[in-house]
């Protein structure tokens, strides 16, 4: 039960493996924590996946993840806002459109667009929140990939709507706000509630919500 694994716990507080499950926006965000985390408790191994939203909560229920780290807040769920963040257009610095406060949807229907496949937050959120209709827009790719979304906007002049989360650690991009669309979106961790939480999850989470990256995405939302 929850108070045998208590004590296990506390007797093997820096010990055993931590499970963390976290959607591609998340990843380049915990690189710090992960360096600061292994270092301060060298005993503790990462077992870190990717997965899509809906992976990671079945993973989650199935007891597989002790925590997970998607773009959304979820119901039933005991959740952590760590920071919020908006859905953008995301471009690279050097496109025409780079230096304006905002777009219209309008103008995106005329630029070439990268369309998060389905399956990705992104794809959800924009669906659900943006009135944007997607079958207006000229999409040139769509793909559920978000590394090879992100590396197509670097090398050329096409757009794609995605979380202003991903210019925080691509600093050849920038994200321009979709008028109309200023809802912010909480970034959560989630635990199952009811459940123990391992003091190792407890101390990687204290260290994120502490990291420098974390804190300055706080000041620009």
């Amino acid at each position: 039960g929850i108070c045998l694994k208590k004590m296990q716990d506390l007797k093997n507080a820096l010990c055993g493996t931590l499970n963390i499950g976290l959607t591609h926006s998340f990843g380049s965000l915990l690189t710090g924590t992960v360096r600061e985390f292994i270092k301060a408790y060298p005993e503790v191994k990462l077992n870190i996946h990717y997965g899509t939203a809906m992976e990671l909560i079945e993973m989650l229920h199935g007891k597989k993840s002790d925590f997970i780290l998607p773009l959304a807040a979820y119901e039933k769920m005991e959740s952590e806002v760590l920071f919020s963040t908006r859905m953008c257009a995301i471009m690279r610095k050097e496109h025409p459109l780079a230096g304006r406060r905002s777009i219209t949807p309008e103008e995106l229907e005329r630029q070439s667009i990268v369309l998060p496949g389905s399956g990705l937050q992104a794809r959800r959120t924009l669906e659900r929140f943006i009135d944007i209709d997607t079958s207006r827009l000229n999409v040139k790719v769509e793909i559920n990939e978000p590394n090879i979304i992100l590396g197509l906007l670097r090398s050329t002049d096409m757009v794609s709507i995605l979380s202003s989360l991903a210019v925080s650690y691509m600093p050849s991009l920038t994200a321009v706000p979709i008028e109309g669309f200023n809802r912010e979106m909480p970034c959560c961790v989630h635990y199952l509630k009811d459940a123990y939480h391992k003091q190792a999850a407890l101390k990687f989470i204290a260290m994120l919500r502490d990291s420098a990256i974390v804190e300055r995405i706080r000041t620009e939302i």
